[in-house]
């Protein structure tokens, strides 16, 4: 267990290295997930999520996602998801000196994953392959004369949409008898189009299960952006199995 942590923390190690000069921010997520078994083999589940940013002082994104996963061989999951995103935009000034105040944008993302595992002993070793396509509406916001104040035409946003490749490693130590289980994982999000690395995640967290129906999971989140963010996180799951 601890060769794979010292592998993981040097990837992550690499990561950094090539992102210069990074904003350090800070966050808090949270979510509330919802499990329902079909089948033996096919499941459904649905759950919203909350994000804050800026050093916990403002709200970035409110999220809801329904999934659906099938067991296609004992080893190897396929799933597939929808989530709806409402963010928080941050204000900004244009080229021609004009003020956008903050707004509110609407977006969606349709993914696609496999996921195969391998357990060993007390691990559960799985390597997650995803296809992630991301839309986001045309939007008309606010706009005023950053000098005087006084209110202009609205800005129109186009319509936007981007497509991604996410490969995460992961491994859970099951403890015999133990209401807990650590877990580690890595994760790569690779822009399609040109195969060039957006970000990455590390995660690092527990899962403490109150009985068969009801589970927390607590974690830490270092996410690292090309456009020199640097993301650290603290989150709390809440786990509903029916």
């Amino acid at each position: 267990m601890k060769k794979i942590l010292y592998i993981i923390l040097l990837l992550n190690i690499f990561s950094l290295q090539n992102i210069n000069a990074q904003d350090n921010d800070y966050g808090f997520w949270s979510s509330l997930n919802f499990k329902k078994d079909i089948s033996k083999k096919l499941s459904t589940s649905l759950s919203g999520e909350f994000r804050t940013r800026d050093k916990l002082n403002s709200i970035d994104r409110y999220n809801a996602k329904v999934n659906l996963s099938y067991d296609v061989l004992p080893f190897l999951k396929a799933s597939f998801d929808y989530k709806y995103i409402y963010k928080k935009e941050l204000s900004e000034i244009t080229k021609k000196n004009n003020y956008i105040p903050s707004y509110w944008s609407p977006s969606h993302s349709f993914r696609f994953s496999l996921q195969g595992k391998y357990e060993w002993n007390d691990f559960e070793f799985s390597l997650r392959e995803r296809y992630q396509h991301n839309y986001q509406s045309s939007l008309s916001v606010e706009k005023y004369d950053l000098e005087t104040g006084e209110r202009k035409d609205n800005e129109y946003i186009d319509a936007d949409s981007d497509n991604l490749i996410r490969s995460r490693f992961k491994v859970e130590w099951n403890i015999k008898k133990k209401h807990y289980k650590p877990f580690v994982s890595y994760e790569l999000f690779n822009k399609l189009s040109s195969l060039n690395l957006k970000k990455s995640r590390f995660k690092l967290g527990i899962e403490y299960k109150i009985n068969k129906h009801n589970s927390f999971d607590f974690y830490y989140c270092n996410q690292n952006y090309k456009d020199n963010l640097n993301e650290h996180i603290l989150g709390v799951s809440y786990n509903i199995k029916f």
